[in-house]
């Protein structure tokens, strides 16, 4: 069964044009509000986001509500000086993606979980080396990552 979606909250369109301020760029901002398997979210849709119109599924609240908490570390991930390729682009958001989706909360204990876990958070480190980060030095950690994952 499908689930319910909802409509925009002004509180959520409002966070939607923060994060679109702090990332300074719309494409990244539409990888990271795409679904899994799912194509690139449109421009329009974004658009009636921001402007608080459409419906949302209950993943895509979710999804705005962590990368709001996060949002500083995502605009310092995110920013790159110069021009780059539509390709490095889609690459860097994918990244950014992972780090969010996959990575870890500070004091995770890594060896007690299970081992598709340990392979996600694998993903987000590599995510981090792509970005330029190196992890070893504890300043990327997600926040407000939900209990059922």
């Amino acid at each position: 069964m499908a689930q319910k979606r909802i409509n925009v909250t002004r509180g959520q369109a409002q966070r939607v044009r923060q994060l679109e301020r702090a990332i300074g760029d719309d494409y990244q901002l539409r990888i990271l509000l795409s679904g899994g398997k799912q194509r690139l979210m449109r421009p329009e849709r974004l658009e009636n986001i921001k402007a608080g119109r459409g419906k949302l599924q209950p993943w895509e609240a979710e999804r705005i509500r962590i990368l709001q908490t996060n949002q500083s570390a995502l605009g310092r991930l995110a920013k790159q000086e110069g021009e780059i390729s539509k390709p490095a682009k889609r690459h860097r958001g994918k990244a950014l993606k992972d780090w969010v989706l996959m990575g870890k909360e500070k004091e995770t204990p890594y060896d007690t979980q299970a081992p598709n876990l340990k392979r996600k958070q694998q993903r987000a480190i590599k995510a981090l080396y792509f970005l330029g980060v190196e992890p070893d030095q504890g300043h990327y950690y997600v926040k407000g990552i939900p209990a059922s994952r």
